[in-house]
């Protein structure tokens, strides 16, 4: 899969490019420099996550969380070549989960949040399918098929990891419970104004292109 598979999706001005690693991906400077770009851009708007990355921070990110049974699809303008949306998951363990949760910036400035419980109690002692990231560029939202970025995520990490036990996370002021109700997964709790989710993937190839 380390390779260029290019898709049509909502318009026809964009493509999708899939990798399972981070080091093919490392290998398209290019395209990984345009992806950190798209998500600083993302995750430092002020009036939705005012976080603060920086270029090596990425890096880290990207290296921790492309290993193992993973999987990542860039949205890749096709009159620009820039990154203009990205979607990664892979397979963690309960504590993995938690670690990772705690290291977001967002997460680490609303200090009141404990859900190691709450997650222990939902993931249980078995490895689950863990979407990590989720962004679309700002001027590109509501112009990308949100089914064809996530769903060939999700599934690829499935047949690598034989398992179809999903949880992921966001605020209230994404479209993430829109996404997720409609392949029935609900929020699990809600903690300040984070929302959990929990539950089986269901088939998604009518997504996946």
């Amino acid at each position: 899969m380390n390779n260029y598979k290019n898709r049509i999706g909502k318009t026809k001005n964009h493509n999708f490019i899939d990798f399972q690693d981070f080091e093919s991906l490392y290998k398209k400077r290019p395209l990984i420099d345009s992806l950190i770009n798209c998500y600083i851009e993302i995750f430092n708007e002020s009036d939705v996550w005012s976080e603060d990355y920086t270029y090596e921070d990425v890096i880290i990110i990207l290296q921790k969380q492309l290993t193992g049974a993973a999987s990542i699809r860039l949205c890749v303008d096709s009159r620009t070549s820039e990154v203009i949306g990205f979607c990664w998951a892979q397979l963690i363990t309960a504590s993995e989960v938690h670690d990772t949760i705690n290291a977001v910036q967002y997460v680490q400035s609303h200090s009141s949040i404990n859900i190691k419980h709450q997650l222990g109690k939902l993931v249980g002692k078995e490895s689950v399918i863990y979407l990590q990231d989720l962004g679309v560029s700002k001027a590109y939202r509501g112009k990308i098929h949100l089914g064809q970025l996530i769903a060939s995520v999700l599934e690829d990490v499935a047949v690598q990891a034989n398992t179809r036990k999903i949880f992921f996370w966001s605020i209230k002021e994404t479209c993430v419970k829109k996404l997720a109700q409609r392949v029935n997964i609900n929020p699990a709790f809600t903690a300040d104004n984070m929302q959990f989710f929990a539950g089986h993937l269901p088939n998604l190839k009518r997504y996946v292109s």
